[in-house]
């Protein structure tokens, strides 16, 4: 399987063997890295999505517009969410920002599935998210 961001808010899933497409999420907000690929609950295959407009680009942290972000675990096969993890709504530029230092990252990194499916985001609030979702994995 493969999957690639393929628009501002779009995620589309290939099957490598006979290059077709097994699925497509859209979403309200901007898909800020590429997806990671890795183990999901029961084995499964889990495509793990972060999702959230960028914070403003501004010299100094000042209040701007609202943001709203989410991890989706999303189910490899048919898209279907797995989990999902919503951080904090945060309305300033960019964590570490000084008016000569600026610094305009994406709102998530490019999300990191562990072996054990943890998943692992920093976030440009200033913080490294790693939900934990023991009910996901039964544990």
């Amino acid at each position: 399987m493969l999957c690639q961001k393929t628009g501002a808010g779009e995620v589309r899933c290939h099957d490598l063997r006979y290059g077709g497409v097994l699925w497509s999420r859209s979403f309200d907000e901007g898909v800020n890295a590429a997806p990671a690929i890795g183990p999901g609950p029961k084995n499964q295959s889990m495509v793990v999505v972060a999702v959230g407009n960028n914070p403003e680009c501004l010299p100094e942290p000042i209040i701007a517009t609202p943001k709203h972000a989410q991890i989706l675990a999303l189910d490899g096969q048919d898209g279907s969410t797995l989990w999902s993890f919503t951080a904090p709504e945060y309305s300033l530029s960019c964590a570490g920002n000084t008016p000569t230092e600026i610094c305009c990252p994406s709102m998530w990194s490019q999300p990191t599935i562990a072996s054990d499916g943890r998943v692992y985001v920093n976030w440009s609030g200033g913080k490294l998210f790693s939900p934990l979702f023991e009910q996901s994995f039964g544990s």
